[in-house]
């Protein structure tokens, strides 16, 4: 495919958001990051599209209507005669998180994420979450469960974790239950409050218990999991998955896998990849 069809992109990106004011739209390939301000999205092949708008307007707004309309249209950018240059892994991973941040937002929920049924991963996540996997969202899903059965909150995970200590050596010899082992876990994950719920919502999910989540599966393995913590709209949120699956598929399916984490005698398998 030639070029033209990229510029009649740029041309309806140009019509689309130049509203009342004007608009200046381009697609490049720079390893250079643009300006907290700037309004671009990422395309196919390690190219973004860019768009200068006069008079400024709100950014969040504008971003979150580009990556709209360029992931309705990222097929052009596969199809042109374009040097593909794929972004380094680091890069595919963050790239997720952002998407699935601007999903929770568009969704009205606490936090999105991707998980998947063969491995303890958290592949990726709207809230930060470096070093948590869900065998620590089991973990923090049991803690709370305890703590709601000696008459706590599970905000005393964190809150009251003395009165918490106290109580569940109260209830004596269980099996698998260690309280100073998993009160010590707790403590060295040093979890805040959204990413706790968060937590605890995608161990129900993961138990197929029931949960204040929607959550959409894709590739076979995978699942996107919207987490609320209080009232919602099914259909809101049902709607803002489904705008956000193809580009999260995309993103989820480019990553490399990645190696196992020894934990004992356990063996986490890597996942398999499709082509893209």
């Amino acid at each position: 495919m030639s070029s033209d069809s990229l510029s009649r992109f740029l041309s309806m990106l140009e019509r689309e958001l130049a509203g009342s004011g004007r608009a200046q739209a381009r697609i490049e390939l720079s390893h250079h990051e643009l300006a907290p301000d700037a309004i671009w999205a990422n395309m196919e092949r390690g190219l973004r599209v860019v768009v200068e708008l006069d008079p400024p307007r709100d950014v969040e707004a504008e971003r979150a209507r580009l990556a709209l309309l360029a992931g309705s249209f990222s097929g052009l950018v596969a199809e042109a005669e374009l040097p593909s240059v794929r972004p380094p892994p680091r890069a595919r991973a963050e790239e997720l998180d952002e998407a699935l941040e601007l999903l929770a937002h568009r969704a009205r929920a606490a936090s999105a994420w991707v998980i998947d049924d063969s491995t303890p991963e958290i592949w990726g996540g709207s809230l930060a979450h470096e070093g948590v996997d869900l065998e620590a969202a089991a973990l923090v899903a049991r803690l709370a469960r305890l703590a709601e059965e000696v008459g706590l909150t599970p905000d005393a995970l964190e809150d009251e974790r003395p009165e918490l200590r106290r109580r569940l050596s109260a209830l004596g010899e269980r099996p698998g239950l260690d309280v100073a082992q998993d009160l010590a876990r707790l403590e060295r994950l040093a979890l805040d409050a959204p990413l706790r719920r968060a937590l605890c919502t995608l161990a129900a999910h993961r138990e197929r218990a029931p949960s204040v989540s929607v959550s959409r599966r894709f590739a076979g393995i995978y699942d996107v999991v919207l987490a609320f913590d209080g009232p919602f709209s099914g259909l809101h949120a049902e709607a803002a998955l489904l705008r956000a699956l193809p580009w999260i598929e995309q993103l989820v399916t480019s990553l490399p896998p990645r190696d196992p984490v020894g934990k004992g005698a356990k063996i986490a398998v890597l996942r398999r990849l499709r082509s893209v």
